[in-house]
């Protein structure tokens, strides 16, 4: 009997430190990931001035991952110039180009 409790004892140890050291963050650096894919899209579209596109991609990117403030930021503004039903106001949509990345190799490890 005291030979079964010590199994479970080490079954139980060994559970938690293996829980411990089992990598988690995969699917949140995934969907972390593909907002900011979303709202890259956005961007492109909406610097194309094609304001369905540009929503569609702004309420991907808060599915994707709905703690993100810039997503949210850039939907609510969008949705704040079409909600008006009058012509759009261009200059509160600007969308700065963004920096081309360099392709860093080692980009993946960090």
């Amino acid at each position: 009997m005291k030979k079964f409790y010590s199994l479970i004892l080490f079954l139980f140890v060994f559970s938690l430190v293996a829980g411990i050291f089992c990598d988690t963050s995969y699917a949140t650096d995934y969907s972390m990931e593909k907002c900011r894919q979303m709202i890259k899209l956005g961007n492109e579209e909406l610097s194309d001035k094609d304001l369905k596109a540009a929503k569609m991609y702004y309420r991907r990117a808060i599915q994707q991952n709905p703690y993100c403030n810039e997503a949210w930021a850039k939907y609510e503004e969008l949705m704040k110039v079409i909600s008006k039903n009058e012509p759009v106001d261009w200059s509160k949509l600007q969308v700065q180009k963004e920096k081309k990345e360099v392709e860093d190799p080692f980009a993946e490890f960090e």
